[in-house]
């Protein structure tokens, strides 16, 4: 079965946090083919991950605020 957008968007999420199983890969990359929308918010993701990795947040914030952070952008990621 073919997943919808919404778990679409959460997968391409937690894959730029860590690694996906190899179903979850499938199920993702065999959705981005098929679908415009979750490939153009796929690369979105890509660009904050890659411009939150170039900020040290480990000087700015503690874990707990890191945490309460992750927790207000996507509560489903929590």
């Amino acid at each position: 079965d073919m997943i919808c957008c919404k778990e679409a968007g959460i997968l391409g999420e937690k894959m730029g946090e860590k690694k996906l199983s190899t179903m979850e890969t499938f199920k993702l990359m065999y959705h981005m083919v098929w679908c415009k929308n979750c490939r153009r918010f796929k690369k979105q993701i890509d660009w904050i991950n890659r411009t939150l990795k170039q900020i040290d947040l480990d000087e700015k914030f503690t874990q707990e605020e890191k945490g309460d952070l992750k927790e207000k952008v996507n509560p489903e990621m929590g």
